[in-house]
This record gives C-alpha cells, sequence and structure tokens, in this order.
C-alpha cells in the first residue's frame, strides 16, 4: 500500500484497527504486517485443506510368505526391457512431502588469486561424476541427494550446501551468509574448503567451530582468483556479511557468466555493480571503489549495454504479490525516529 493510501483509510481493512493518529509511514506499516499475518493464515488453511485431501501414506508391501511345503513357488517374470516392473499391490508410491523447514533449504591490487588450481578438464569432470553422490549419513541412512542448483555449472563448486555429506567432486563451498537454513550441516567435523565474506568467515569459525585452516575469507567488492575461477563478492544487503557470488568461469574459449543471490534485499545498485564487474576485463582489477564510482554514474547514466548472463541463481522469497514492503530508508528512518522518541521520554 502507498502512503497516500494508507493515510486516506481511517482503519486497517484487516484488522479494523484506526488509523487516523497514525503518521501515513507508521499506517503503511501497520497495514502491511497485518497483510503479512493474513497471507500467511491462508496459506496454513490451504495446507490444511490439502492435507485433509491427500491420500494415506502407501505402506510398504509384506514379504512374500515362503511356500509351503511341497509346492513350488511361482517365479517373478522379469519386466520387459524399457518397461518398468509395477511395484506389489499395483500402485505406484507417491514422492513423501517436504516439511516447511526442508522446503526452505532445499529456494585495490591485481586480483587476489586464492588456493588457484589448475581447472580441470572435460574428461576429469566426466571421471569425477561417480563421485558426486554423498556419503551415507550416521546410522547407514542414506543423505538426501544434491540439488542441481546448488552446483554451479561448469565448476566444482556448490552454494549452500552442507546438509548432503562429503561431495566427491567439490572443490569449494560457498557460503552465502550466516543463517541457519544456510549453513544448515556445517559444524567442527567439516572437511572440505569453505569460501565466504570475512564477517560470515568470522561467525563460521566462532559459533560453529568450524576449523580456521578450512575457512577462506574473501574481501567483499574485490575480483578474486578462485581455482581458476573469478569470485567477486556484492553486499547482499541483507545481514552482516551476507554476498551476492559473482562467478566467472572459463569455458570453451570463453568466460560464462553466473550471478547467485542468496538471501538479498535488491537495490539499483546491485544492478550496476553486477554490469560493472562483468562488463571488465577479467585482466583489470575490480575494487570496492571500482564499484562505488560505478553506483555513482549508473545513477545519471543508466548502462546502455549489458554483457551477456548465462545463469541466475534468484532469491524469490517476497516476489508474492502479497507481500508489500516499505522503502528500506523509510523503515530505518521510522525506527530511528522510534528511538529517538523512547530516548527523550522513557
Amino acid at each position: 500500500m502507498s502512503k497516500r493510501g494508507a493515510s486516506a483509510v481511517a482503519a486497517c481493512p484487516v484488522c479494523q484497527a484506526g488509523l487516523a493518529d497514525m503518521s501515513p509511514g507508521a499506517a503503511e506499516l501497520h497495514v502491511n504486517g497485518c497483510l503479512d499475518v493474513a497471507l500467511l493464515e491462508d496459506r496454513k488453511r490451504v495446507r490444511r485443506a490439502k492435507r485433509a485431501t491427500d491420500p494415506p501414506p502407501v505402506r510398504k508391501a509384506e514379504p512374500t510368505p515362503p511356500a509351503a511345503h511341497g509346492v513350488k513357488a511361482e517365479p517373478k517374470l522379469p519386466a520387459a526391457h524399457g518397461v518398468k516392473a509395477e511395484p506389489a499391490g499395483g500402485t505406484v508410491p507417491q514422492r513423501s512431502r517436504l516439511s516447511a523447514k526442508e522446503m526452505l533449504r532445499e529456494i585495490e591490487a591485481d586480483v587476489l588469486e586464492v588456493k588457484p588450481t589448475q581447472a580441470l578438464s572435460t574428461a576429469q569432470e566426466a571421471a569425477e561424476e561417480a563421485a558426486e553422490e554423498p556419503e551415507p549419513a550416521a546410522g547407514g541412512r542414506a543423505r538426501r541427494p544434491l540439488p542441481d542448483y546448488k552446483r554451479m555449472p561448469h565448476t566444482t563448486f556448490t552454494v549452500d550446501a552442507f546438509q548432503y555429506g562429503r561431495l566427491g567432486f567439490c572443490t569449494g563451498y560457498f557460503l552465502t551468509h550466516f543463517h541457519s537454513d544456510h549453513y544448515g550441516g556445517l559444524g567442527a567435523g567439516f572437511a572440505g574448503e569453505l569460501y565466504c565474506s570475512r564477517i560470515t568467515a568470522n561467525c563460521v569459525r566462532d559459533r560453529l567451530r568450524v576449523d580456521p585452516r578450512r575457512i577462506h575469507a574473501l574481501p567483499t567488492g574485490t575480483r578474486c582468483l578462485v581455482q581458476g575461477v573469478y569470485v567477486t563478492l556484492v553486499d547482499a544487503n541483507h545481514c552482516p556479511g551476507a554476498v551476492i557470488l559473482l562467478l566467472e568461469v572459463p569455458h570453451d574459449g570463453r568466460l560464462l557468466r553466473i550471478v547467485h543471490t542468496g538471501d538479498f534485499r535488491a537495490t539499483r545498485a546491485h544492478i550496476a555493480q553486477i554490469l560493472c564487474v562483468f562488463g571488465r576485463d577479467v585482466r583489470l582489477p575490480v575494487t570496492p571503489a571500482v564499484l562505488a564510482a560505478a553506483v555513482e554514474s549508473s545513477a545519471e547514466e543508466p548502462a546502455r549495454r549489458s554483457p551477456l548472463i548465462d545463469y541466475v541463481y534468484l532469491d524469490t522469497t517476497y516476489m508474492h504479490p502479497g507481500y508489500s514492503f516499505p522503502k528500506q530508508d523509510d523503515v530505518v528512518r521510522a525506527v530511528v525516529d522510534l528511538c529517538a522518541q523512547a530516548h527523550a521520554d522513557p
């Protein structure tokens, strides 16, 4: 809801609370909060209704009892080539539903070089595909397979993928920020190579007790060379240390450009920074000063030509039309004003 709309309404359309005594900003915050609650309640009702209409889970077929003494058990015929054998009982087992929590875990100098290694050839990549299956979890239970969107194309890197065991192909585990739905599975026993921002690195070391020798803190706003891939971290405008990953991957004689936003709050500055990094020759450094100049110039004259971006992994958490947040500057200003009022009149 716009500021004008919020101030023109005498009462909240959701909870019917009076808005006449509120400032336009406070009224907007109130109405948006009520809309969020209403949206969540609607989603809960839909889920409850779906659970009520879902068929019961398919039970495992009982083992076939042994044949009676003197009676020869009839052998099972193998399925014809290209035809799937039907499971016992003639029913197809349904895919287990994921919980909401599980679903959340599923949506200044030259280039700084970090642990450079020779890029893998296509043949080597193919050979390592066999090692892609995660190791079994404790107790012999199989771990969940790695989702495709967790592995960056034409690299041996993964992003926020710590719940799938030790991945044989992975030479670099990237962590976008220090929130549990992204670092889940990461702990003191981690034996891979972890790449993240300096703030996130401090949190991982101090809170999760990850071996510091396994942690590689990359400077934000600086193009780095990580195992043959150019990596630039851009502030994601989310939580302290949260970053957007910009990868430039040498492949078939050209650079593949990949954007992985992690969790972020989009701004026009992000567009200017991404275009600056991908439009700048990799032989030239990218520094915070270069990015700041790009943001400043973009405000005066938008870029006329955009470089090709091959892959975008986009955070879409709040793209639902039910979400309508005030501008970040307005929220910050409202919080500052509230704190000032509380300080002036405890």
